[in-house]
Order: C-alpha cells, then sequence, then structure tokens
C-alpha cells in the first residue's frame, strides 16, 4: 500500500500537464465501474492500448 502512494505522489509531482493525469484517472474509474471480464470492459482496455488520451504538447 505504500508502494502505491509513493507511486501516486512521483505521478503527481512528475513534469506532465494535468490533463494528462486526469485522462488517466477517468479511464481509470471508467474501467473500474464495468464488470472485468465483461467484453465492453475488454474493448474499452484495447481501444485505451491503442489510441493515446492526450496528444503531443503544444
Amino acid at each position: 500500500m505504500i508502494r502505491g502512494i509513493a507511486y501516486l505522489v512521483v505521478a503527481l509531482n512528475a513534469n506532465t500537464r494535468p490533463g494528462e493525469i486526469a485522462a488517466g484517472a477517468a479511464c481509470g474509474v471508467l474501467l473500474a465501474l464495468i464488470p472485468g471480464g465483461n467484453l465492453l470492459w475488454i474493448a474499452l482496455g484495447l481501444l485505451r492500448l491503442v489510441v493515446p488520451l492526450v496528444g503531443p504538447p503544444a
């Protein structure tokens, strides 16, 4: 559990845009609300691997 908190602190303090962290959190919440093993969950998970959430930096 300590390691998970440490990863969260490192991610929040990294030189990333706030939109990247928000998009990742939204994607995680979306996948957490759909029952695992469902075809929709699998499709969204695979789509997440193929399509980037945020574009290149401006």
